[in-house]
């Protein structure tokens, strides 16, 4: 039987172990993050960004390949890099998990299907919130660019496509210009390029023209092909 000055001595020790435990672990479970379904811009290949996962240490993109070709196949080069859209800075990749490396490849036995792989990058830092990646090769190489890193981002433009699939264009449209009103230096498009699509298909010509000219007079990289697009699906055009 434990005396009661034992067990108040243990639990005191056991409670200051238990505090020297939670200032270690607290710590690196807030600097993790798990984002589902990160959004981008445009890819070079029809690929899926299905989550990523980050932390003090790394980067890991979590992706789905889905194959076109009747004879396709894939790899992966070792130097894959992902650019800061703001600052410039690169990340350079620490490995890939689930498919070959260049110049082993992996052949696809039909067209459409899909395979699963994972790129782990070192850490990169909270405050970039947007990148481009780009695999250095001489032919085919992947891009994907304006990968959303940010949580708070993806959020709302998750909740517009949701509530666009769901038929809701007016929440759609409010999650989508709330995306562009919190985060004016995403360099891509896409975000105007639906608003002004779902303003066409509620019949409001002129706020679609204003959005429109509101591309056109922006930094956006990609503002003409978003635009000439836009005249190509519903043949609406500012000029």
């Amino acid at each position: 039987m434990y005396s009661w000055p034992f067990l108040y001595r243990y639990m005191k020790n056991f409670n200051f172990l238990l505090w020297i435990f939670l200032l270690q672990i607290i710590p690196a479970l807030a600097l993790s993050q798990h984002v589902d379904k990160p959004n981008f811009a445009i890819s070079s290949h029809p690929i899926t960004l299905v989550s990523l996962d980050r932390d003090s240490s790394m980067l890991k993109l979590n992706l789905v390949l889905e194959n076109h070709l009747a004879n396709g196949y894939f790899c992966a080069s070792k130097n894959i890099v992902l650019r800061d859209l703001i600052l410039k800075g690169k990340t350079d990749l620490i490995k890939a998990v689930g498919v070959p490396v260049c110049p082993e490849q992996y052949h696809f036995k039909w067209p459409g299907e899909k395979l699963s792989f994972s790129l782990i990058f070192q850490a990169v830092d909270t405050s970039v919130y947007y990148v481009d990646l780009y695999e250095l090769c001489d032919a085919n190489c992947l891009t994907i660019n304006g990968i959303i890193l940010d949580a708070t981002m993806n959020s709302l433009v998750n909740q517009a496509f949701d509530a666009y699939t769901h038929e809701n264009k007016e929440i759609a449209l409010h999650f989508f210009k709330a995306a562009i009103e919190r985060y004016p230096d995403y360099p891509y498009g896409f975000l105007y390029g639906n608003v002004i699509k779902i303003l066409l298909e509620k019949k409001e010509k002129k706020e679609a023209i204003k959005w429109a000219n509101k591309l056109n007079d922006s930094n956006i990289l990609d503002k003409y092909s978003i635009l000439k697009q836009i005249e190509k699906q519903k043949g609406f055009s500012i000029e």
